[in-house]
């Protein structure tokens, strides 16, 4: 009966630790909101989203598009290495131009979260963009080029993790932290989970 309230136990210890391990990988992760208000745009023309790397050797990175709000899912053209995954974009950094265009009508907001993810060092950039321009490619509105904004996925210390450096160009757009739901800590989850692996030991002791 000890042996296998013991295997138990362990079961436990490895779940815990197994979620401590995607804790610490998923706060790897880099989410932010992206919003662009078209308002002053004119009527159509096209919204560019691009994830490319310097073609320096940088390590296999990924931006991934989700909860787009304002969009018409049929008005996207991917190119190059950008998937469609249900209703979400993921763009990987290769060296290729990897292009995501969307045929916009001009009026309203569009906003969307953008994941980074992977490894980066300090000698390369892997950059976000978006851009927004008429039918005929030129600059919309009272904008002086078509670049709204550029996202950096790099270290800007080699002895620290990967991150964002961002740059917004236009009034148009904006960058805000993703809103998220709290994580607990990895030793919380450590604790609680030998907590009850300890509770259920010992209530199996007294029956």
């Amino acid at each position: 009966m000890f042996a296998t309230t013991f295997k138990q136990l362990l079961g436990r210890a490895a779940l815990a630790l197994s979620l401590v391990l995607s804790a610490n990988a998923a706060m790897a992760d880099v989410m932010l909101t992206v919003k662009v208000n078209t308002a002053s745009f004119g009527t159509d023309g096209y919204l560019d989203f691009q994830f490319n790397g310097a073609g320096m050797g940088e390590p296999v990175a990924t931006a991934t598009m989700s909860q787009l709000n304002g969009f018409d899912m049929s008005q996207f053209s991917p190119m190059g290495d950008v998937t469609q995954i249900g209703n979400d974009f993921k763009f990987v950094n290769t060296a290729g131009l990897n292009d995501l265009l969307y045929a916009a009508t001009f009026g309203g907001m569009f906003s969307f979260n953008l994941t980074f993810a992977g490894d980066a060092i300090d000698t390369a950039t892997s950059r976000f963009s978006v851009q927004a321009m008429d039918s005929l490619g030129n600059p919309v509105g009272s904008l002086a080029d078509t670049v709204l904004l550029t996202l950096d996925w790099t270290k800007i210390d080699p002895n620290a993790a990967a991150g964002v450096v961002g740059n917004v160009l236009d009034d148009s757009a904006s960058v805000t932290d993703a809103p998220s739901a709290a994580v607990p800590e990895p030793s919380s989850i450590a604790m609680a989970m030998l907590g009850l692996g300890m509770l259920g030991f010992v209530r199996r002791k007294r029956a």
